[in-house]
């Protein structure tokens, strides 16, 4: 199943017309963050820009009906099931319901550490079947599964943590979406588009094998990663950031 990436921050302020910027590594962002933020902020007002890219700037369709797009949004959620994922993958009848109901379970949680069993026994399916539902839904970009670094590529395992694949599914499938939730779920769907990205035993995300972040906002410490090296802090709702401290938003320039 070949999955198309929705739109990046980046890509989305050019969509817009606001600006045009080249791509920025994660070295880059990591070691220059507080210049480019700095060149970035002097040509418009980032934060106001992000805010309504995290509630519609992941689809471009989004300018086709403003005020219907959540609406829309979650119709395209049901073709994908319905229609996309049997297309490519044979499946019955049955097992497209369970990947709706999964949908909506992971829907109403996000971002949380599964009780798989319980999952297992509210679709009423084992683990194996389990666990390709959750491959079906994360091949169609309908969620995230966040695990550990994987012991053997051939065995299917168990996510340690579980998103929805982007913050618009959030806007669109959750009611009252959480500030938390929203903002993990934006630094992992931009990371993980081009870093391997996994669970580590400290903090929130582990990257590349080496860089590790813990995502929150203006107020967040390093408590939880004190004395960790390669130790990052992505901070919501600032311009600009200091030191380890890098602002939230200049991850949307991945890619």
């Amino acid at each position: 199943m070949n999955t198309v990436h929705g739109m990046s921050f980046r890509e989305y302020l050019a969509f817009e017309g606001l600006l045009f910027w080249e791509k920025i590594s994660l070295e880059d962002i990591i070691a220059h963050h507080v210049e480019i933020a700095t060149e970035i902020t002097k040509q418009i007002h980032v934060l106001s820009y992000f805010n309504d890219y995290l509630k519609h700037g992941y689809y471009p369709f989004y300018k086709e009906d403003p005020e219907g797009f959540n609406d829309r949004l979650a119709e395209v959620c049901r073709q994908v099931i319905e229609q996309d994922i049997p297309a490519v993958t044979e499946v019955e009848y049955a097992t497209v319901q369970k990947l709706k109901k999964l949908l909506y379970i992971i829907a109403a949680q996000v971002p949380f550490v599964p009780n798989m069993e319980e999952i297992y026994h509210q679709l009423e399916t084992n683990r194996e079947q389990g666990l390709k539902l959750m491959d079906l839904l994360e091949s169609a970009a309908l969620i995230g599964q966040l695990k550990t670094k994987p012991k053997s590529v051939k065995k299917l395992s168990s996510p340690d943590k579980l998103f929805l694949d982007n913050p618009n599914l959030m806007y669109a499938l959750s009611v009252n979406p959480e500030i938390g939730t929203i903002r993990e779920s934006f630094f992992y769907n931009q990371l993980s588009r081009v870093c391997e990205v996994y669970y580590p035993t400290k903090g929130d995300f582990l990257v590349d094998g080496k860089y590790l972040f813990e995502v929150g906002g203006a107020g967040k410490n390093f408590e939880q990663i004190k004395d960790i090296e390669n130790s990052f802090l992505a901070i919501d709702g600032v311009e600009f950031g200091r030191g380890n401290k890098i602002p939230l938003w200049l991850f949307g320039f991945l890619y």
